[in-house]
Formats: C-alpha cells, sequence, structure tokens
C-alpha cells in the first residue's frame, strides 16, 4: 500500500518533474551553443556541430545547415571505422607479440 501511495505522489509531481528536466535540458543545450560558438571563434573554424554516437544531429553552427545532419552521420561512421581500425590494430599487435615469441624459442 505504501508503494501505492508513493506512485501516486510522483503522478501528482509530474508537472513539477517535467518542468525540471525541460529547464536542464534547456540548460544543457545553451551550454552546447555556447560551447560550439566558442569552438566557432578560434579561426579557421567553418563549422561546428555536436552529435551522438549514433549519429544524430544534438546542435550545429554551420552557414549551409541543411548538411548538418549529414555531417553527424558521417562523423558517427567515421568514428566506427575508427574504432574498429584499432581493435584491428590491436589484435594485429598481439598477433605480431605472439609471432616473435614463437621465433625467440625457435632460435634459442
Amino acid at each position: 500500500m505504501k508503494i501505492f501511495h508513493q506512485a501516486l505522489q510522483v503522478l501528482d509531481d509530474v508537472p513539477a518533474v517535467v518542468a525540471l528536466v525541460k529547464d536542464k535540458l534547456i540548460t544543457d543545450v545553451d551550454m552546447i551553443d555556447k560551447i560550439l560558438a566558442d569552438l566557432q571563434k578560434t579561426g579557421g573554424m567553418e563549422a561546428c556541430a555536436t552529435a551522438s554516437r549514433d549519429g544524430l544531429l544534438v546542435r550545429a553552427i554551420m552557414q549551409n545547415e541543411q548538411y548538418a545532419e549529414s555531417l553527424a552521420a558521417m562523423s558517427a561512421t567515421m568514428l566506427g571505422a575508427a574504432e574498429a581500425a584499432v581493435a584491428g590494430l590491436g589484435l594485429i599487435l598481439l598477433e605480431l607479440e605472439k609471432s616473435a615469441e614463437k621465433l625467440k624459442e625457435l632460435l634459442k
């Protein structure tokens, strides 16, 4: 019964929770916008964007904003390819170490 009363209390507070989450999201978006604007001021920067690892655009500052979503998607693809390359490199280095150990054994 106690859990039921707690659930009802949470439901009563839903508008307050939604307002809190909305305020936090607005604050986060403002912070991201400020960081992107600061990055763009560094010089030589034509476009800035933040995106999720899945390639979903969060925010962008670009002259041609129609390309922002494509940039986000391509960046995620490049990140995935780089991670795969590094993982593959780790396996290659491990195999090289094993081969070096075998050669040492043979040369004894």
